[in-house]
């Protein structure tokens, strides 16, 4: 009833971007159940006991990728934020830096990492408080207090390089106030901004990521359909703005920033060159050509640990970059490989540019959320791992790739680690190369790999494709639908898996359940020569097969020999 109120006119672009700020839609049932049960599954899967440190150093490596990216110096910042930011959350800071801390998150730099924004409060959950509710000192107590160190830890990493980033920007606006400075932010939106402190903040937060800056599209995907659907939204765009911005930021080169950006697969293949553990019972050219497996076989972003485990096999650690998940949607998060493939005629130079719609397609279906994921497997009868495509290389665009799912439940498990593992192993007795409690706890951190078994493998690959170059390829296995075939078949292939991780009571017990579901000696001898690496090449093919392989290529044809060998002559 009193006078008129106060009235703004602003542009309609800017009213259409505020009403769509926040989603203020009541959700529906559906959408409650499937954001609370996605929200669960995340907070397991990435701060759970047996993942929080894989999903850490996979996070900090993909963190110190875009850093450096955006500007070395960030670095040097970085060495005096860590202990800032521990003496603050141990209350030990002075009342600069608490002040400096709460502006901080005050301008969304603090705080503003994926678990604020996608991990929930598993003490809120409906589920826990069920569980909850029949012993609360012990078992709230219990979850509560893993949970919430977990993500303290978590958030404690993720601020690290955001406070960096922030005091590195500052100082730079502090001694030029218009200085052309971008990094991976719109140039017209920087542009726009008369506060210095407010362009430092934008600047560093958008580098690192912006996880509060999701579109509203986005932020019901991240929700309810795609669990991690915000880094696709953050990173593939940051890495594209961060080479489009480079001839206007006064801070880097363009040569310099494309430099950086393609630096950290120098440092890895440095890093796997002197640290990668040789066999000392190979001569030079059988080393060459192991260490040329694993290279394929975990590709430029594994980092061999310098030592061999007691089955002679070498532990690896992942160490993605954000730059090598940005190329992901194009095939290419691996393209130090395909150099190396299109020199040595493994595949044609075009071969990358028709693959990436294929990539595109298998990185979007790949992120879907994993209960609807493995239930699509288990009624299709394969995975989709390691693609969904038959051939990933080329104009082949037949689906049906990946592995059969040979027991539903196991695959229904698959989400959820490591009760996958407890129901093959300890349930069903099957192989595993992880076998021992020591080999479990590494695998927290690391990943296993047999180069003799990647070369052969590999090899069996390179026979693929030239018996489809000769016109005898052929499509994916037929799945078998007669329910004793079917388990005659699969207990034929944990028979061999057990064989290759040396396991002979577990083999023996699979060969037992191979004969009493009708399998024959005959059969077995029968598979046991489909698996020679040159199987289905008769004496003539084989001679051409050997012409055509590049040195390299025959050199890993001994070694998957020696595989072949090891296992069937035990």
């Amino acid at each position: 009833m009193g006078g008129p109120r106060e009235t703004w006119l602003i542009p309609e672009e800017l009213a259409r971007e505020l009403d769509q700020w926040v989603n203020t839609n009541d959700p529906s049932p559906l959408d409650k159940f499937l954001a609370k049960s996605q929200g669960l599954w995340k907070q397991y899967i990435l701060t759970g006991p047996t993942r929080i440190g894989l999903y850490n150093l996979n996070n900090m490596f993909g963190d110190l990728d875009a850093a450096f990216a955006g500007n070395q110096h960030i670095l040097g910042y970085a060495r005096k934020a860590l202990p800032d930011l521990m003496r603050h959350a141990r209350g030990q800071g002075d009342a600069e830096l608490r002040a400096e801390i709460e502006d901080g998150v005050a301008r969304g730099v603090i705080d503003s990492g994926f678990s604020g924004f996608e991990v929930p409060d598993i003490g809120e959950h409906h589920l826990f408080r069920v569980l909850a509710s029949n012993n609360r000192n012990v078992i709230e107590r219990g979850i509560r207090a893993y949970f919430g160190r977990a993500r303290n830890f978590t958030t404690l990493r993720e601020n690290w390089l955001r406070l960096a980033a922030w005091r590195y920007y500052k100082e730079v606006f502090q001694r030029n106030p218009d200085a052309k400075v971008y990094g991976a932010s719109k140039r017209s939106e920087i542009d726009a901004m008369s506060d210095p402190d407010e362009k430092a903040a934008k600047i560093s937060r958008e580098l690192i990521g912006d996880y509060g800056a999701i579109s509203v599209a986005g932020q019901w995907i991240r929700r309810t359909a795609i669990p991690f659907w915000s880094w696709m939204e953050i990173n593939f765009p940051r890495y594209y703005r961060l080479a489009t911005n480079a001839p206007k930021d006064e801070t880097v080169s363009t040569a310099g920033r494309l430099a950086r950006m393609s630096a950290y697969y120098v440092i890895l293949a440095l890093g796997a060159h002197l640290l990668y553990p040789d066999d000392d019972d190979l001569d030079e050219d059988e080393q060459r050509a192991e260490r040329e497996a694993f290279r394929r076989g975990r590709g430029e972003l594994h980092l061999p640990l310098p030592w061999r485990t007691e089955d002679n096999t070498v532990r690896s650690i992942r160490v993605p970059g954000a730059a090598s998940d940005a190329l992901e949607w194009m095939g290419l998060e691996d393209f130090p490989s395909d150099i190396a493939d299109v020199s040595a005629g493994r595949q044609a130079w075009y071969d990358p540019i028709l693959n990436a719609p294929k990539a595109a397609t298998n990185r979007m279906l790949q992120g879907i959320r994993p209960d609807v994921k493995a239930g699509i497997e288990v009624l299709t009868g394969r995975t989709w791992y390691p693609s969904m495509w038959l051939n990933e290389r080329g104009t082949d665009w037949r689906m049906s790739g990946g592995r059969p799912v040979r027991d539903r439940v196991a695959q229904m498990l698959s989400p959820l680690p490591p009760a996958d593992d407890i129901y093959n192993t300890l349930l069903r007795d099957r192989p595993s190369r992880e076998d021992s409690p020591a080999d479990v706890a590494a695998g927290l951190l690391s990943y296993q790999t047999d180069p003799k078994e990647q070369a052969y493998w590999e090899v069996r690959d390179l026979v693929r494709r030239f018996r489809e170059k000769i016109g005898e390829g052929g499509g994916p296995s037929v799945q078998q639908r007669d329910p004793e075939a079917k388990r005659r078949s699969n207990a034929l292939y944990y028979y061999k898996r057990a064989l290759t991780y040396g396991q002979d009571e577990r083999a023996q017990r699979w060969l037992q359940e191979y004969t009493e579901n009708g399998g024959t000696m005959e059969g077995l001898q029968r598979s046991a020569s489909q698996m020679d690496p040159l199987y289905g090449l008769d004496r003539d093919q084989q001679a051409a097969f050997m012409a055509q392989l590049a040195e390299q290529d025959r050199a890993l044809v001994g070694l998957a020999r020696q595989h072949y060998s090891h296992i069937f002559a035990r």
